[in-house]
């Protein structure tokens, strides 16, 4: 998706041009002046297209590709994957899919057997209106089969004019059954923001739209009024959008400071700071981008990379450092060409480059979000750490002159521990610290050599034990009797070792030092943790000496 922008430079424009780039408007109310004069041997958008390309173009344009017969041959002579021609429909359809707006039903899909199934209802929208729930699978639209078809077919039948019936058959608990939705315009925020654990706030931004800057002051206000340490912003597969959309929301995060540089055809620059916001985010950042995050979402990374105000997770980006300007025609329809090519506030060049991360990582191996979280996880108490006596129970990273600090106790929770894994295995260990009491102690060569240190350290590992799978109990024998209150599920657990998930298991205390577990299900051909936590305590109310770790290994 192309960046655009009310900013533009003609090349025939010398020393005016810096506050003629802000005023959009004003070129808009001299273009009926421009078309009159235009030749009248050509069509009346088709002269215009030829004025606008040949004055307003980046680089230059031969008299070939300006003599086309039509606006669409001349665009496509431009060989410019970025500039193209709408008519009037469009180019509605291109801002409403930077706003997130689209006309249909208000579903979320995926492709079933026999037809599509619904896995999300947009709250309000007609689709809620007349009852259809997630699980709900559609297979005829207006008497069209939708069986087979893709995603990209299908959604081409729900969707269609406002005010436009869809009459819908539907199966639900296996039982079918017809409804009619009245189609209407939906708009789906283009920021979504929420508390993850240990105070980190998530950003996601989809699109920078027009009302982007609104949303993510809303979703930033909320953060804050919640009281995070930490922020996550979410750019990957956003393809960008409005330039001004990044200049508003790139003040949050460097101010009124210069954002972002743009170069003309005839060299001119000009620097555009961010908006001014009463608050500038002084807490840590981390940036999740990839190779789909591209234009405004580019311009956004740049500045902060070029300032270091966050820290970058994921793959380099697109590289689209050029921005188009859409200009309407007197017949209604638009051109968008590429005007400008932008820089980062220090001058480096985006436009085949891309951003790269601090952290390179690949999503196939592990997912950016549950890392981000993981390396955020212990940043809310980072100087009660730094400055504590007892550093149990964190791990210290040192990535590109920026500390972060993970949470064991998250580290090791279900949908965590892998991601902790890929860490621990993907990052020099010079750069690793374990928390022991006072002090940071680098991970050594028998730490990374058995992982039960990484995911335990300091508790007391005893001897690993093999064990048939098909053996149910576990029987667990302390040497002083204990208070059968301290025995539960949070104190006693068992532990999948390959992704942490929680074994079910049915605990009971007998002959007062005796404790069983009894699993629902047998084990898998894998590896185990019997975790026991010093919260379990003795008769006389002692607790345990360390956390203690059993390595199982089930066949």
């Amino acid at each position: 998706m192309g960046d655009i922008m009310k900013l533009f430079k003609a090349k025939n424009i010398k020393n005016k041009g810096i506050s003629i780039l802000a005023a959009l408007s004003i070129f808009f109310s001299s273009l009926s002046f421009l078309y009159i004069n235009a030749n009248a041997v050509e069509t009346i958008p088709l002269s215009e297209a030829k004025s606008l390309i040949e004055n307003y173009y980046l680089n230059p344009v031969s008299d070939e590709v300006l003599n086309s017969s039509s606006i669409e041959d001349m665009v496509k002579e431009l060989n410019d994957p970025y500039s193209s021609y709408f008519t009037k429909e469009e180019y509605q359809e291109f801002v409403n899919a930077i706003d997130n707006k689209f006309c249909g039903i208000g579903v979320q899909i995926l492709t079933d057997g026999v037809g599509i199934k619904i896995t999300n209802v947009i709250k309000g929208s007609p689709a809620e209106e007349i009852g259809l729930k997630a699980g709900d699978i559609i297979t005829k639209v207006n008497n069209i089969n939708l069986s087979g078809l893709a995603v990209e077919q299908a959604i081409t039948y729900i969707k269609g004019e406002e005010g436009t019936n869809a009459h819908l058959t539907v199966i639900r608990d296996g039982s079918s059954f017809e409804i009619d939705a009245i189609r209407r315009e939906i708009s789906l925020p283009t920021v979504v923001g929420e508390v993850l654990g240990n105070n980190v706030g998530y950003i996601e931004v989809s699109s920078f739209g027009e009302n982007t800057p609104y949303e993510f002051k809303n979703a930033l206000d909320q953060l804050e009024e919640a009281d995070v340490k930490s922020y996550i912003v979410d750019l990957r597969y956003n393809p960008g959008g409005y330039v001004q959309a990044a200049l508003d929301i790139g003040g949050y995060f460097v101010g009124n400071n210069p954002l972002m540089i743009m170069e003309n055809s005839a060299g001119y620059k000009a620097a555009y700071k961010g908006y001014n916001h009463d608050n500038i985010i002084e807490k840590p950042i981390i940036f999740l981008i990839n190779e789909y995050s591209a234009s405004a979402s580019e311009i956004l990374s740049a500045a902060l990379k070029d300032y270091k105000k966050a820290f970058f997770i994921g793959k380099t980006t697109y590289g689209k450092g050029v921005a188009q300007n859409m200009f309407p025609l007197s017949d209604g329809s638009f051109l968008k060409i590429t005007t400008n090519e932008f820089l980062s506030p220090y001058g480096n060049t985006i436009n085949h480059v891309g951003i790269s991360p601090d952290l390179p990582v690949d999503e196939e191996n592990v997912d950016f979000l549950d890392l981000a979280y993981l390396l955020s996880s212990g940043m809310s108490s980072k100087d009660e750490i730094e400055t504590s006596n007892n550093k149990a129970g964190y791990v210290k990273l040192e990535l590109n002159n920026k500390s972060f600090y993970i949470d064991l106790k998250e580290a090791r929770k279900a949908g965590f521990l892998e991601t902790y894994r890929y860490i621990i295995k993907n990052i020099d260990a010079k750069n690793l610290f374990l928390g022991q009491g006072e002090r940071w102690v680098n991970f050594s060569y028998e730490d990374l050599k058995d992982e039960v240190n990484l995911i335990y350290p300091g508790s007391k590992i005893l001897k690993s034990i093999d064990k048939d799978k098909k053996d149910k109990t576990f029987n667990i024998t302390f040497n002083k009797a204990i208070d059968a209150r301290s025995i539960n599920n949070e104190n006693v657990e068992l532990i999948n070792a390959a992704n942490g998930e929680r074994i079910d298991t049915n605990i009971t205390v007998t002959d007062g030092n005796r404790v069983t577990l009894n699993l629902k299900d047998e084990l898998k051909d894998s590896t185990y943790y019997l975790v026991i936590s010093d919260k379990v305590k003795d008769s006389g109310g002692k607790k345990l000496n360390k956390e203690t770790v059993v390595k199982i290994t089930s066949r």
